[in-house]
């Protein structure tokens, strides 16, 4: 009797479960995911996370605390990447594994673009650099001219490598044309980074960019002739450049004072002539951002 009560006793219980809380929840979470992935696949949205997904990707690379290996992001991604097509008939696996696979393209590419561009580091020279190139954009201020240059020759003692690109500060009307071949002496730093341990970063938008060194010109630029000839976006940059001056030209002749000044800055993106009081009055009615 006594052993027959006791297995009607445990048939009335309810079997133990192998997690406990932490598996219902993990089945609930797993549930809620399932269904909104179904969800976003039928109303036909499942596709447009991929490039969020890809983003996501790109950021987890700048946030990682030491350079990934090339090789190893590959070979995931290949992995992914055969996984997902592997996976065609089964809904959820295959959103699961595209977005995973989404997002190691991102981190993949942003690991291939810094091995395409890794050069050296420059190390300042003690005096100045003789540079000679093309001017591939200039950006004029109100208390300098700003040029990039795109260096043929770079000439001083203890100078290690030959930047490619340098930006350089001018002095203010000494700034040349886009495109025009030049020859200056000018003082050379790395791009500056951040000022501590977490902090931003300015020396990573010129790295990417292709900016070898920054500095600021000795003396006004002297125009010279160069045996080679200007590259492809150089040419490009110039035409650009040109139309941009004629626009402004014709604004002009259409337009004076504070209003030309603004429409040629909407038109071109050229806003040095505007005045400061100007600038100051749309900054303070919340319209500087029109001019950017």
């Amino acid at each position: 009797m006594r052993g027959a009560r006791a297995a009607v006793w445990g048939a009335g219980r309810a079997a133990p479960r192998p997690f406990g809380a932490l598996g219902d929840l993990r089945a609930r979470l797993f549930a809620g995911i399932a269904a909104d992935i179904r969800a976003e696949a039928e109303a036909g949205r499942l596709v447009l996370w991929l490039p969020v997904l890809f983003a996501a990707g790109i950021l987890l690379y700048f946030g990682a605390d030491q350079e990934p290996s090339l090789v190893a992001c590959l070979l995931l991604t290949a992995a992914l990447l055969a996984a997902t097509l592997a996976a065609r008939a089964r809904a959820y696996s295959f959103a699961v594994l595209a977005g995973a696979t989404a997002l190691a393209c991102g981190f993949t590419l942003a690991c291939l673009q810094t091995a395409r561009i890794t050069r050296p580091i420059l190390i300042p020279p003690a005096g100045s650099v003789r540079l000679t190139g093309f001017v591939e954009h200039l950006e004029k201020r109100a208390t300098a001219n700003r040029i990039l240059l795109r260096v043929e020759t770079a000439q001083a003692r203890g100078l290690d490598f030959k930047p490619e690109r340098v930006r350089l500060s001018l002095p203010r009307g000494s700034a040349p044309s886009v495109g025009a071949g030049i020859s200056v002496s000018a003082r050379l730093l790395p791009p500056l980074g951040p000022a501590m341990a977490g902090a931003h970063d300015f020396g990573r938008a010129p790295w990417f960019a292709g900016i070898d060194a920054v500095g600021f010109a000795l003396g006004p630029p002297k125009a010279v002739a160069l045996a080679q000839a200007p590259p492809p976006a150089v040419r490009i940059a110039a035409l650009v450049h040109g139309v941009r001056v004629a626009l402004a030209a014709r604004i002009r002749l259409v337009l004076s004072g504070a209003a030309a000044d603004i429409a040629v800055a909407l038109v071109t993106g050229d806003r040095s002539s505007i005045a400061p009081a100007v600038e100051e009055s749309m900054r303070l009615s919340g319209l500087t951002h029109v001019l950017s």
